[in-house]
């Protein structure tokens, strides 16, 4: 094979690997300009190629506005597909799911197992997350050591609302603290340093 046929083969593979990346910029900057249908449709057809970041978009476009039993479903259904190949957002999405089916406690149960596996990973979403569920009892038995473990990891990775809770557990004497004003206020003055992202 010739060096020219070999290179122009490696860009025709390679142009067709940026085709999905692209496709979904193109749907996602439909949503941003309420082109809601065409970004439907366009989401929908790549999901159905097995493109993992267009499965879990499409799951949670399922999961927005008042969700019934059949959206559910579909939600589900492709978070799902996109959890099965590693993504992150997908495998997140599907613990949430899971934990609040609140009368099928093999689906709680597993919901918990996932977001301990994703906090164990340093996914901070899911540190903070669990942090919560063992703070309220949600899908887990309620246990307040845990949940300060997992507040004091979720803070390590710079989690405002892990940070703030732990402000405030010192300020009060919760989460099976000591009152103690001191770090109480060493949390909140961390609040000020910590850069955090638009989205805390």
């Amino acid at each position: 094979m010739s060096r020219g046929l070999l290179i122009g083969l490696t860009v025709v593979v390679l142009a067709g690997c940026d085709a999905a990346p692209q496709d979904l910029r193109r749907a996602l900057a439909m949503l941003h300009n309420d082109q809601g249908a065409a970004a439907f449709t366009q989401l929908q057809d790549l999901a159905a190629t097995g493109y993992a970041p267009a499965q879990f978009r499409l799951g949670m476009l399922y999961l927005q506005g008042e969700v019934n039993a059949e959206r559910r479903t579909l939600a589900e259904r492709w978070l799902m597909r996109a959890a099965a190949q590693g993504d992150v957002g997908a495998r997140y999405y599907r613990a949430l799911l899971w934990l609040s089916r609140r009368r099928d406690a093999d689906a709680v149960d597993a919901g918990a197992q996932a977001l301990e596996r994703l906090a164990a990973d340093g996914f901070r979403p899911a540190t903070l997350r669990l942090a919560q569920a063992y703070e309220a009892g949600d899908g887990v038995q309620p246990d307040v050591a845990q949940a300060l473990s997992w507040y004091e990891q979720a803070a390590a990775q710079g989690e405002r609302r892990a940070i703030e809770r732990l402000a405030t557990a010192y300020q009060n004497g919760e989460l099976g603290l000591e009152r103690d004003a001191a770090l109480a206020q060493r949390w909140r003055r961390q609040l000020a340093r910590e850069p955090f992202s638009l989205s805390d």
